[in-house]
């Protein structure tokens, strides 16, 4: 059968409403929207290589980070190698529509291991 990739990302949607956050996920996952009163947001994703899971997060004020929806699984079996593309990225609400772009301060990439307190270790 045909192996299919999840992928899920995390965004700030402009409408006539305003800003809104959104967690995306392909399979299974529901999409989640926030409304945000501010237009600066800092978002966070957290790829858990043990449990095969990524965690989005996201903060008014680059310190306090809180979560959206829940962590969703990476591709994992045998003969896969697990993997996170990570992009910022800019794109039309509507098919081939014209509009908008994105303005991003920064991308930070870390590997650093963080425990967690029921990694047994």
């Amino acid at each position: 059968g045909r192996t299919t990739t999840p992928f899920a990302w995390l965004g700030v949607s402009r409408g006539g409403d305003g800003f809104s956050l959104i967690r995306h996920v392909e399979h299974g996952g529901r999409t989640v929207r926030i409304t945000l009163g501010d237009r600066h947001v800092w978002l966070r994703a957290e790829c858990d290589f043990v449990r095969h899971d990524i965690g989005f997060f996201y903060s008014g004020d680059g310190r306090h980070y809180a979560g959206i929806g829940e962590p969703c699984p990476m591709a994992s079996s045998p003969h896969d190698t697990e993997a996170v593309w990570c992009s910022p990225f800019s794109r039309a609400a509507r098919g081939h529509v014209p509009g908008g772009y994105a303005d991003f301060d920064s991308l930070l990439l870390t590997t650093e291991r963080v425990p967690r307190p029921d990694d047994g270790r």
